[in-house]
C-alpha cells in the first residue's frame, strides 16, 4: 500500500484528497501546516508528498527546501498544489526539486491519475535501485574504489534515458575529476594515489541519496547519476560534493595532501540537445517510426549527448581556475 502525506491548510481540500487517494488504496496522512507536514514526512516514510504552497506557518517552498536540503532525510517525490496558475511559481517549485505542480481546484479523477503515474515512476526507480544492489554480483563494481564501473554506467544510463522517454521525467549527471592527480601520483607515489581515489569515492558516497549512483568513469574521473534531479538540485549536489571532498586533507599516515575536484553538471533532457520533455517525446516518436531507429540506439545517442555536455562543462571548470562547478 502506497503511503501519501498531504500538507494543506484547507480542511475541505485535505478531506477531498484523502478520500480520493484512499479509494485508490493509498494510506494517507493529512496535516494542515508546514511543521506538522515535515514531522509526518520524516516519520511516515511516504511514497509521495502533496504540498500546498500557501501554508499558515511557513511557505510551501520552505517546506520543500527542508525536504530537499542537506541530508535528504525524505526521499519521496513532492507534488506542489497552488491556487495560482503562475509560470514563475511552477519553475521555482520544479527547480527546488518538486516533480509536479498542480493548480487547485483539481478534479479527483485527474489527481488520481497523476498520483498513480508518479507512483509508477517511483516503483521504476526502486527497480533500478534493486539493480544497483545486484551490480556487485554482476562484476559491475570498480575493484579499487568499490563504486560502480563504466560497464554499469553504460547499462543504467541507457535505462534512465528510456525511462525519461516513457514518462517525461528529468535526471542529471555530475562528472568530476581530481585536480592535479598526476602531480599527486608523481610526488607521493601510486600507493597514496590509490588511497586518494578510494577516499574520493567514499566521500562522494556519503553525499548521495539511496537512488543515486557513483561511478568510476576512468582514471581519476567519476560520474554521479542523480535520479529525478533537475538543474537546481544537481548544481546544489555538485557544490556539496565539491565542498565535502575538499574540506578535509587526505591523510594516510605517510602523506597529508589537500585534494579538490572540478565538477561538470548536465541535466536530461535539455542538456542532451532537447528543449523540453515534450520535444523529447515528439522526437522519439519521429525517430522510432520514421527513421526506424531502435529504442536502444536512440537511448544510446541521447546518453552520449548528455555525457559530452557534462564532460565539456568539467573542462570548463578546470579551465576557470579549478575547484569549481559548472552547470550551464
Amino acid at each position: 500500500m502506497a503511503r501519501v502525506v498531504v500538507i494543506d491548510d484547507d480542511e475541505g481540500i485535505r478531506s477531498s484528497i484523502r478520500a480520493t487517494l484512499q479509494a485508490d488504496g493509498c494510506e494517507v496522512v493529512a496535516v494542515g501546516d508546514g511543521e506538522s507536514g515535515l514531522a509526518a514526512a520524516r516519520s511516515v516514510d511516504p511514497d509521495l508528498i502533496i504540498l500546498d504552497l500557501g501554508l499558515p506557518d511557513m511557505e510551501g517552498y520552505d517546506v520543500l527546501r527542508a525536504l530537499r536540503g542537506e541530508g535528504r532525510e525524505v526521499e519521496a517525490p513532492v507534488v506542489l498544489l497552488s491556487a495560482q496558475d503562475d509560470l514563475a511559481a511552477k519553475v521555482k517549485g520544479l527547480e527546488l526539486g518538486a516533480v509536479e505542480y498542480l493548480v487547485k481546484p483539481i478534479h479527483p479523477k485527474e489527481l488520481s491519475a497523476r498520483v498513480r503515474a508518479l507512483l509508477r515512476i517511483k516503483k521504476a526507480q526502486e527497480t533500478l535501485r534493486r539493480q544497483y544492489l545486484q551490480a556487485a554480483e554482476l562484476s559491475l563494481v570498480d575493484e579499487l574504489t568499490r563504486v560502480y564501473n563504466r560497464r554499469f554506467m553504460d547499462n543504467v544510463l541507457r535505462e534512465k534515458v528510456a525511462l525519461s522517454l516513457r514518462h517525461g521525467y528529468t535526471f542529471s549527471c555530475a562528472m568530476f575529476d581530481i585536480d592535479r592527480f598526476k602531480q599527486i601520483n608523481d610526488t607521493c607515489g601510486h600507493v597514496f594515489g590509490d588511497f586518494v581515489l578510494r577516499e574520493v569515492a567514499g566521500r562522494a558516497m556519503k553525499v548521495i541519496r539511496k537512488e543515486d549512483a557513483v561511478i568510476r568513469y576512468g582514471g581519476d574521473e567519476f560520474v554521479v547519476l542523480l535520479a529525478q534531479a533537475g538543474r537546481y538540485g544537481a548544481r546544489t549536489f555538485a557544490e556539496r560534493l565539491r565542498q565535502n571532498i575538499g574540506e578535509t586533507p587526505f591523510d594516510d599516515g605517510a602523506h597529508r595532501v589537500e585534494v579538490t575536484v572540478n565538477v561538470g553538471v548536465a541535466t536530461f533532457p535539455e542538456d542532451a540537445g532537447i528543449a523540453s520533455a515534450e520535444e523529447l517525446l515528439r522526437m522519439a516518436d519521429v525517430r522510432l517510426y520514421e527513421d526506424r531507429t531502435t529504442p536502444e540506439r536512440l537511448s544510446d545517442r541521447l546518453a552520449g549527448e548528455l555525457l559530452r555536455t557534462a564532460d565539456t562543462r568539467l573542462y570548463a571548470a578546470k579551465n576557470s581556475g579549478r575547484d569549481r562547478v559548472v552547470a550551464e
